[in-house]
């Protein structure tokens, strides 16, 4: 089964694979061990899939469309918003949804790339949302985000990690706090390939066994480990020095990572390669 510059990606607990197809404009769904797709929303509804992720138990699957300004549930056939409210930086409008997030309530987390904030839905019935990250307003303070792309929410400690792509860096964003204000996790030393610095992070996973952040490294062509307050990165796939490639031991873009439920695994959306790759997590 063919993919076309899929970006999103996301492995359900029972080994299901779903890919944001971003060229072919749909979401494939993979069974655990096939390499055969197969479609489960097209581009009747979809128009530019960007990221796909799943409630707990896999039952409702969520697509952030970055031109249709909308975040598409199936197979509920519901969006948020649900009112057509038009594009906008609105307490009840989406503008470039990218990242997403589910917390146990229901509750989804949007990145909204254009307006650089995080809002926090009551769901596809809510007419309004809540700022949790960002200000609205691109910058590279610790309260600011610019171009937001990949979510991950830690429920249990109220924290929610954003992939702050055009600040090179990996936010941590406490949300029972009264400060808004952001700490950096992962880069924020500018682009570069150094092992301090990440080029344009679009998703990563963070490792529930030891908080570890395995990121999607997209302007170096690798995946980077970064471990609780580390200053710098490991690279564990793709090239240390930026090197694009198409071998099994190179990626070109990777666009998001994600670990199988045992962590055994990582999966890659290796976005130009136009294929999902597999890796072993190291001991």
């Amino acid at each position: 089964m063919y993919l076309n510059r899929q970006h999103g990606l996301f492995v359900t607990g029972n080994g299901t694979i779903y890919t944001a197809d971003k060229q072919n404009v749909r979401v494939q769904a993979f069974s655990p061990n096939s390499r055969s797709g197969m479609t489960i929303m097209n581009n009747s509804l979809l128009s530019y899939t960007e990221y796909v992720v799943t409630n707990s138990n896999g039952s409702i699957v969520y697509v952030s469309d970055l031109n249709m300004n909308k975040v598409f549930l199936y197979p509920q056939n519901l969006k948020i918003p649900q009112l057509n409210t038009g594009a906008g930086c609105a307490l009840n409008q989406i503008y470039g949804p990218t990242g997403l997030a589910i917390d146990s309530q229901g509750n989804v987390y949007i990145a909204n790339r254009y307006c650089n904030h995080v809002l926090k839905w009551a769901g596809p019935n809510a007419n309004t949302s809540v700022r949790v990250a960002g200000t609205g307003v691109a910058g590279n303070s610790s309260t600011q985000l610019s171009n937001p792309y990949g979510l991950y929410l830690d429920e249990n400690k109220s924290a929610l990690y954003v992939a702050d792509l055009s600040n090179h860096r990996i936010q941590k964003f406490f949300l029972n706090s009264n400060s808004t204000a952001g700490v950096t996790v992962a880069g924020g030393n500018g682009a570069g390939t150094a092992l301090n610095q990440l080029n344009s992070p679009c998703g990563f996973d963070i490792s529930r066994k030891d908080g570890s952040i395995y990121v999607a490294d997209n302007g170096n062509n690798r995946i980077v480990l970064w471990k609780v307050n580390a200053t710098q990165g490991i690279v564990i796939a793709g090239s240390a020095s930026g090197l694009a490639g198409s071998t099994a031991l190179l990626l070109y873009s990777p666009f998001e990572v994600k670990f199988d439920a045992n962590e055994t695994f990582f999966y890659v959306s290796d976005l130009n390669n136009n294929r999902i790759q597999r890796f072993p997590v190291s001991p």
